[in-house]
């Protein structure tokens, strides 16, 4: 990604994963029948794009696909460069009907204060908060404070980088809404993630 901003490239590879994430959104939704959401990576020179709202909506009008279908997700390095046009993006985004996440929470220099201003629905707390629950008192503090403190503003809350059970029976006692990880399934081809979740029901 780095390579990708210097060089240019970003925009049209960013444009194209996001039109193939919406495309393959719809797909699900006919397929499953079910009203799924999926997030997409945004960096912070798409962000920038001065048409990132309306590119947005023609992949997602392209896809015959509502808004709520998608979320958006940055990190916090990414919110945190050129704050105030950042900001202003996000704001048309979240208007379009669009969800925005932040990613890899915990890892920044504003962490508060961006919960504070970011128009956002849910934090994922990053891998490296949970990759040592079960080993770690300090760890276990940050992730169960974390998810106490998401609640308390109304956002929900995405655990990262599950792996082992007691990760995922840990981050579910401190009544995370959402997990993501290994132990819950890999990265895989479009068609075989459709036969998964068929299987699971």
């Amino acid at each position: 990604v780095p390579v990708a901003e210097t060089t240019g490239l970003i925009q049209p590879l960013g444009l194209f994963v996001l039109k193939t994430a919406c495309r393959d959104i719809a797909r699900l939704r006919a397929v499953l029948r079910s009203q799924v959401r999926v997030s997409v990576n945004i960096s912070a020179a798409q962000i920038r794009e001065p048409n990132i709202v309306g590119l947005i909506a023609s992949a997602l009008h392209e896809a015959n696909l509502d808004p709520s279908a998608l979320e958006i997700e940055i990190t916090e390095s990414s919110a945190l460069q050129w704050q105030d046009r950042t900001l202003d993006a996000l704001r048309r985004i979240v208007a379009s009907g669009v969800s925005v996440s932040l990613d890899d929470f915990g890892t920044g220099y504003a962490s508060l204060d961006l919960l504070r201003r970011l128009p956002i629905k849910r934090i994922k707390i990053d891998r490296s908060f949970v990759q040592d629950v079960g080993s770690d008192r300090v760890d276990e503090a940050i992730a169960s404070s974390t998810i106490a403190l998401a609640h308390q503003l109304r956002l929900e809350v995405v655990g990262e980088g599950i792996e082992t059970e007691f990760q995922k029976q840990f981050l579910e006692a401190q009544g995370c809404d959402l997990l993501q990880g290994h132990l819950l399934g890999r990265p895989m081809p479009l068609d075989d993630l459709i036969r998964a979740l068929q299987q699971r029901g």
